[in-house]
């Protein structure tokens, strides 16, 4: 996602364990960029609560990345695929 940011990729989806969790991700709002992070179900449940998020995995904890629904991935990828450029 770091590369994706850097060359203006315009779209993209980051599947994640969480680990630095509100230090380094989800990133900001950038204009005429539209990016996705999916989290396990504990990180998105949280979604909200920047702080707890950042307390929690900011020292590099994460989650099972298997905990994640694929539904959830593909969601994302075809919202993403179905917004103009």
């Amino acid at each position: 996602m770091h590369i994706a940011a850097a060359v203006s990729v315009k779209k993209a989806v980051a599947v994640s364990h969480g680990a630095c969790c509100g230090r380094f991700m989800p990133y900001p709002k950038i204009d005429g960029l539209d990016y996705r992070f999916i989290f396990p179900p504990e990180i998105s449940r949280n979604r909200y609560n920047p702080e707890y998020l950042k307390l929690k995995y900011c020292d590099g904890r994460d989650e099972d990345v298997a905990l994640i629904d694929l539904k959830h991935v593909i969601d994302a990828l075809n919202e993403l695929l179905s917004l103009p450029v």
